[in-house]
């Protein structure tokens, strides 16, 4: 406290120093020493005026000791001077070097601001020294002049008396306020020192009032500017759905200027969240002119709803691998998912075949736990790659057997029964026949299987008839000119018979006969076909009778029959001058000639009838044609035959077909 008074009286004699300044200490009455005495008192200190002077005097020549930075110039490099204070009684501390040094100047001083300073500094100790001297002198004085008098003289009044320089306290408003004097007599100079301020606190204002006649006068008041209520400034709750931006709450309103907004939740200074959570959050404004203003409101960040996955049931089939089921869809950022049964119990997965009820749980601490359920199906496998193959075998006296071909699975068994699923165990055969065997293959894992297929064990096959020759040989009995053929050939072991078939040359069957015998005429049995066509001829030999292990043998190889003199059919038939004409046939002996008689419109209506003529001259008139058939008027059409044979009216192994027909011809 008395190191920040000094500071107050630096200044105070600063501003009032002139050449004859000692006398301020010479007079204990003096109005700076008593101003500066009641201010010594103001600020706490108790003891008489002597012991505030000896005071001085022991501290004018100290350096404060402040919080409040100061600067002790001594050095001579430098040319700034010390910067000395004015007090507060809140302790704050401006500077006031620069207003002490003008006011010294304006009393008519001279010299630099590092002159003023070592001025006070000699003034003050010199000061102290005379004050002590005088008090000794007066205390003596005194004690003799109340020896001699016992009333003390009256004060002299001075119009100063009653000037007014009136301290007051005022609340911050951002305007400048001001302290002057009033009742100041006239004629007298008013110098005024920091009476003007605008910002809490303080403020020590001066006034210096001067008249010659009346010397000078130094008061000194107090501007306390007291600090404002911030005002109009709202700070409401806000809530958010977590989306993982940072949300806040900050205050509403107009900041005046100079104060500064700080939010904080637990103390510590709070800028935003993130994560789900209730923060209390308060906000502090302050500023130097203000009083602090503390708010507080509640920034709630709610969980969030899971969306966009997805969890589908899935059906495999059973492969011996695990099988499982996982949700789609991307998981938000700081959530987990967790796999669980219907009944809560860990699941990754499955083999065995069955339906696997599946929960999943995704879950973070900023988001509301989703769960989501699914069907994992793994059914029976399907057992594949198997076949059952139809087998056939010549009898041998052996046993026969027949198996599936492929590998089933390892847990796969194979069961073959005898006509049915459920029939008889199956092992095989040795006796000829035709067997139905069924293989069903069964597992755990699996569907059943069930193949069926035939064993057929075959009657075993004669050999094959060999040495198979056909001889063509004239025949001198009816039909005249009618040739025949012999066919041989070895006989075959077991054989009882032997089956000759004849073909067609496209393959088509035309006749077979059975003989017991390995030499047979063919006329005896197919003499209408031998007349007609040419042929194959195959022989087989077959079995006994009531031979059940033989088979008939296969077909031997084939030999041909050819058709002796077949004629082509006549060609180019046509009518010129009254007769019928034609090309002729070769080795043809005489011809057939038939009749078709017409309509008017083309139409068939009847055969007129035919009938065979030796070759003449390749011709036959229209007319010999009427009178020999006795045809009726009317329009004809002729075909013709040709043939071997003279005078026979049936087909022979000499004819030819029928050519062509004419046009037609009308026959009066």
């Amino acid at each position: 406290m008395k190191n920040n008074l000094l500071k107050t009286l630096l200044i105070i004699f600063g501003m009032t120093a002139t050449a004859s300044s000692a006398a301020y200490f010479t007079n204990k009455n003096n109005a700076s020493v008593k101003a500066a005495y009641d201010t010594w008192l103001d600020a706490g200190n108790t003891g008489t005026k002597d012991e505030f002077l000896d005071w001085i005097k022991e501290t004018s020549h100290k350096i404060p000791s402040s919080s409040t930075p100061t600067t002790h110039q001594t050095s001579s490099e430098s040319s700034e001077p010390e910067i000395i204070y004015i007090s507060t009684p809140n302790n704050e501390a401006r500077p006031a070097t620069s207003a002490a040094y003008n006011f010294w100047l304006s009393q008519g001083n001279r010299g630099t601001q590092e002159e003023f300073i070592s001025w006070i500094r000699d003034a003050v100790n010199k000061k102290a020294n005379d004050e002590a001297h005088q008090d000794n002198n007066n205390s003596n004085n005194s004690c003799s002049n109340n020896t001699n008098n016992n009333t003390p003289p009256s004060p002299k009044e001075s119009p100063f008396d009653n000037v007014k320089f009136d301290s007051y306290t005022t609340v911050f408003d951002e305007t400048p306020h001001e302290i002057t004097v009033t009742n100041v007599p006239a004629g007298t100079q008013i110098h005024y020192a920091n009476n003007i301020a605008t910002d809490m606190g303080v403020h020590r204002a001066f006034v210096r009032l001067y008249r010659e006649d009346l010397g000078e006068k130094l008061l000194t008041a107090t501007i306390t500017i007291v600090k404002a209520d911030i005002k109009g400034i709202a700070f409401s709750d806000a809530s958010f759905t977590y989306d993982g931006g940072v949300k806040n709450i900050q205050i509403t309103g107009e900041i005046p200027e100079g104060v500064e907004v700080q939010y904080f939740v637990n103390n510590s200074p709070f800028a935003g969240a993130k994560d789900v959570g209730v923060y209390h959050v308060t906000a502090v404004l302050s500023g130097s002119n203000y009083d602090d203003l503390a708010l507080t409101a509640t920034l709630t960040i709610d969980k969030a709803h899971i969306s966009g996955l997805s969890f589908n049931d899935q059906t495999f089939e059973y492969d011996t691998t695990t099988k499982n089921i996982t949700i789609t869809g991307s998981l938000p950022s700081g959530t987990s998912v967790a796999y669980t049964d219907l009944q809560g119990n860990a699941f990754k997965g499955a083999v065995i075949p069955e339906v696997y009820g599946v929960k999943a749980t995704i879950s973070g601490s900023n988001y509301h736990s989703l769960e989501l359920t699914a069907t994992l199906t793994i059914n029976k496998a399907n057992i594949k790659g198997i076949t059952f193959i139809e087998k056939s075998v010549l009898y041998d006296g052996e046993v026969h057997n027949v198996t599936i071909t492929g590998a089933p699975p390892s847990a796969v068994t194979v069961k073959y029964t005898l006509d049915s699923e459920d029939g008889d165990k199956f092992t095989g055969a040795v006796e000829p026949g035709v067997y139905d065997i069924f293989a069903t293959l069964t597992g755990e894992h699996y569907n059943k299987l069930v193949l069926t297929t035939k064993l057929i064990i075959a009657p075993a096959r004669l050999d094959q008839v060999t040495n198979v020759s056909l001889e063509q040989v004239e025949v001198p009995t009816f039909p005249i000119g009618s040739p025949t053929t012999v066919i041989s050939f070895d006989p075959v072991d077991h054989a009882g018979s032997y089956d000759i078939h004849l073909y067609h040359l496209d393959g088509t069957p035309a006749a077979v006969v059975n003989t017991p015998e390995t030499t047979y005429d063919l006329r005896a049995g197919v003499w209408e076909m031998i007349l007609r066509d040419n042929y194959h001829v195959e022989v087989i030999a077959m079995p006994e009778s009531g031979d059940p292990n033989h088979a008939p043998s296969l077909p031997s190889e084939a030999v041909t029959y050819k058709h002796i003199g077949k004629l082509h059919p006549p060609q180019n038939i046509r009518i010129e001058d009254g007769f019928v004409k034609w090309d002729p046939v070769p080795e043809a002996q005489a011809y057939y000639l038939l009749a078709t008689r017409y309509n008017s419109i083309d139409q068939v209506m009847n055969s007129d009838g035919g009938f065979l003529f030796d070759i003449t001259d390749l011709k036959i008139s229209i007319d010999s044609i009427r009178k020999s058939l006795g045809l009726q008027a009317g329009n004809y059409r002729f075909s013709l035959k040709a043939s071997t044979l003279i005078g026979v009216a049936w087909s022979s192994a000499y004819e030819s077909g029928y050519g062509e027909p004419t046009d037609l011809v009308k026959i009066e």
